[in-house]
Order: C-alpha cells, then structure tokens, then sequence
C-alpha cells in the first residue's frame, strides 16, 4: 500500500507532532512519503530534522498517479482533490459552526477524520446525513516521557503552583485565565503564596499577530498582581514533562478546543487539570480528582466567513473558576500527598490516560487507511449550509 501523507513534521505545533509520531509507526506497515507543507525554511527546526531522520528520509511527493491514499492533516486544509487515489483529511476544529468553504472538500474526500468526539458532533451538528464518513483519530502522548515519577514531582512546600501551556489566545482563554487568578489571589494584600506560569506557544510563529502575549506579559510585570511568569522558549518534551511534574494543577480555561494535547500530557504526568466542561477534555480523564471542570455554557459569535450553522464556544464561568482556583489552594497538602511515584501512577492508571498514547493513535489510523484504500465508497454526500 502506497500513502503519501501531507503536513508539517519538523516543526513546535501539535498537528506535526500527530504527523511525526504516527507517520514513524505509520511507516512499518506502508510504503510511506511524506510532504513537509506550510512554514518557511528557517522555521524548520533542524534539532526536529536530525532526530526524525527516517520521516526526513521519506520526504517528497513522487509522481502524481503513484498513491493508493493521500492522508492530508494541515491548516489551512487543501481543498482540491489528489489526482489519483483515496483521499482522506484529518481536520481538527474548535468551534460550533463548519464553513461553508469547505464544502467542495467535503464532498470529495473519501473519509474525514477528527481528534475527538466533540469535534465529531460539532461536524454532524452542522452536516447531519450529509456529512461525510467521520473517524475519531485522536492525539496521544509518550507515556515514556510523560510519565508520574518525572522529576521530583515538585517541592512538598513552597507557593501553589499553577501552569498554563497553550497559545496566548483568545479561543484558548488566556485572558480568562489571567483575570480569574487574579481575581482569586488578588487585591489590597495580593497573596504571595501562589504562582501562575504562562508557557506561551506560537507566539513568534503559527499564533504570532494574533495574541494576547503582551497582556500577559504585562500581568506578570503588575507588582499589584499575585506572582505570574511568562515564558515563550521552547522546551524538548523532556522538560515540558517537568514542568508539569512541578505544577499544582494545570489551567486550561479554553473557549475552543478540537483536543487540548497539553490536558494529556499533564495527566499522563499525574498532575490535575483545570480545564473547561463540556469540551474535548471530558474524553480524557473520568476522575473528578485529576479532571476539575469548569462549567460553561455556549455563547454565539461571530465567525470570520459563513459556516453551515450559528457558530459558538463554550465561556468559562469565572465566578466558578475563582471558586475553584481557591479551592485548589486551600486543598494543596492533598494535593501534594499525591506526589509520590506509586499514588501519581495509580491515579494516572484511574483516568485511563493509557486509552491515548501514540502507538494507539497509529494503530486506529493504519486501520483506517486500510479500510479505505480496499473501498469502493464513493466521497462524501453533498453539503448545504444550514438556514
């Protein structure tokens, strides 16, 4: 079976670290080339390049007639069919409404795969009967680096601890993050005993014009503020791990999310989460220790082109996430009771993160790029926008 698989693979984006990690395993049972799309040379992160060597190595398109499946999984997504062979896409999306635009893609590929659930019910809530076939391919993480005993777990003392990883945007809710700490910890006699980490990501790159990093940087410059530090550099996942492993509880107060790769990640580290309810994160963990819901509710906007139904996201609370954040600190001792490798691990065991790891993701999409190669299904039913 011959695949050409379309994306970014060398550089610091979750959508290239799906493409690299399951292209390597991908590679094992197919004739595979990869096509490394969509960011300058000097993006290219050439440490990404020596250490996946095989996928560099596999690089190019060959001729156009040569693939039985072309898998594509990059943004924006390529609308126009391949000239031969099953086509299929994985297209991760974050909010309630489809645009319309991709109509003519949806109608021609022969299977569209999504990272969770929720992104499935957000696409059959728009499309209905004439969506096309949809897969759940999720992400995964490394549990040989990710793992509970990383590090020392963090000090048995010291200041609460409190990490956000993610881009500093609005769709991910850095400001509501931001201002429900803030709010938390604040005020005349602002408590010192408490710290909020921002590990800002695509700032200078996928996100760069289009965040709130000068706010929170601001924020962490505020002496009235509550403690808050502000990174952007790029860590290698060993010290990504670390940080984790160092944090109280990881706060993902996001608007949108197709996934959230950092909520695994910190789970699989045995750190608790903070993250949104109603969302992709409600997939991942069924423990009401390691996964502390934010409730919300949908709120409608505006999206930048037509889109098949109203557009949404989920808003925090934040009343309820100050509550929550509070809570998180006067619970911090058992929190930390945790800590050790055996209780971390048992807890991790609880949340089922072993349901997302890399070698399942690439199982479930080897499976179904063999089931569509050897189909005779046509593409997708037509699409209308609704309304």
């Amino acid at each position: 079976m011959r695949v050409l698989w379309e994306g970014d693979f060398f550089v610091h984006h979750s959508l290239a670290r799906f493409n690299r990690e399951v292209c390597r395993r991908l590679s094992a049972d197919a004739d595979l080339r990869v096509r490394h799309l969509g960011c300058a040379p000097e993006r290219v992160d050439a440490r990404l390049v020596e250490e996946w060597s095989d996928l560099a190595r596999a690089s190019g398109s060959g001729g156009t007639d040569s693939w039985d499946v072309v898998v594509r999984h990059h943004w924006p997504p390529n609308p126009r069919p391949p000239e031969r062979g099953r086509w299929i896409v994985r297209q991760p999306w974050e909010v309630g409404g489809v645009p319309v635009s991709w109509k003519p893609m949806l109608e021609r590929l022969d299977e569209l795969w999504v990272p969770s659930e929720f992104t499935r019910r957000i696409f059959l809530e728009n499309l209905g009967a004439r969506a096309p076939r949809i897969e759940v391919v999720p992400d995964g993480v490394d549990t040989r680096v990710f793992r509970p005993d990383t590090g020392d777990g963090g000090a048995a003392t010291g200041p609460l601890r409190l990490l956000y990883v993610g881009g500093t945007i609005w769709r991910k809710g850095i400001d509501i993050a931001l201002d429900c700490y803030v709010k938390a910890f604040g005020g005349q006699r602002a408590s010192r005993d408490t710290l909020l980490l921002v590990k800002d990501l695509g700032s200078r790159s996928f996100y760069a014009g289009n965040t709130l990093a000068a706010r929170a940087i601001a924020a962490a410059r505020d002496p009235a503020n509550p403690p808050i530090a502000y990174t952007d550099r790029i860590l290698t996942d060993g010290e990504m791990a670390r940080l984790y492993a160092a944090a109280d509880a990881v706060l993902l107060p996001y608007r949108g999310e197709g996934f959230c790769l950092p909520a695994l990640e910190a789970l699989a580290c045995g750190t608790p989460v903070i993250a949104t309810a109603g969302g992709p994160t409600d997939e991942l963990c069924g423990s009401e220790e390691m996964l502390l819901r934010i409730p919300s509710h949908r709120t409608w906007i505006q999206w930048g082109e037509p889109t098949f139904a109203p557009c949404w996201v989920l808003e925090p609370d934040r009343d309820a996430l100050v509550e929550l954040l509070r809570s998180v600190a006067r619970d911090r001792e058992r929190i930390r009771a945790r800590r050790s490798a055996t209780a971390r691990g048992l807890t991790v065991r609880q949340a089922g993160v072993e349901r997302f790891t890399w070698d399942r993701a690439a199982r479930k999409a080897s499976s179904r790029v063999r089931e569509v190669e050897g189909s005779d299904a046509e593409g997708g039913a037509g699409c209308e926008p609704a309304g």
